[in-house]
């Protein structure tokens, strides 16, 4: 993980001024590339499931900021995360009705948990890395927040695989001593 950039610290200042204001459709508007790219990343089957699950991002997180609940991550990270949420939920309704070819009222039981408990889960993971050596909160962030396969980690880090594997295995020794402590 590293340090945000000045354009993102201003951009997280602009969307939590805008998010206080109630000025939804500006965030929409700045955000609606990224609900639509996420949801494309989760390979969904067809486009009728795509636009359903961006309708279904949009419409939660209207409902969330329409509540006024305050992130202590950037908004970004919270369009991020509950149009990931939204989109596995949305495939995982598909695959089930393609096997059963039951109707989607049936399926609803099947949602995955709510997406703001994973955004908890996400900061308490955060506060857990930021006592790692760069690296190794760098390598941890991007297995376990970003959730990319270690080969990935290794080539956005430039780095070999193994010592991708290196700095994996010491970050988890040193959060498990801190655990034990």
């Amino acid at each position: 993980m590293s340090t945000p950039s000045p354009h993102q610290i201003a951009q997280d200042r602009r969307d939590r001024a805008d998010l206080a204001a109630g000025h939804f459709d500006r965030l929409f508007a700045r955000y609606l590339e990224v609900i639509q790219a996420t949801v494309r990343s989760v390979n969904l089957w067809n486009e009728a499931d795509r636009q359903d699950a961006v309708q279904m991002a949009c419409e939660r997180l209207l409902r969330e900021w329409q509540r006024g609940k305050e992130y202590r991550v950037p908004i970004r990270v919270v369009v991020i995360v509950v149009s990931r949420w939204v989109a596995r939920g949305v495939r995982q309704k598909a695959a089930i009705r393609v096997k059963t070819l039951a109707p989607a009222s049936v399926l609803e039981w099947h949602a995955a948990p709510d997406p703001f408990i994973e955004l908890e889960i996400v900061d308490w993971m955060q506060s857990l890395f930021d006592d790692l050596p760069p690296r190794e909160r760098e390598v941890m962030y991007l297995r376990y927040v970003d959730e990319l396969p270690p080969r990935h980690v290794a080539e956005m880090l430039a780095i070999e695989p193994n010592a991708e594997n290196q700095a994996h295995f010491r970050a988890v020794r040193a959060l498990r001593l801190a655990a034990a402590g």
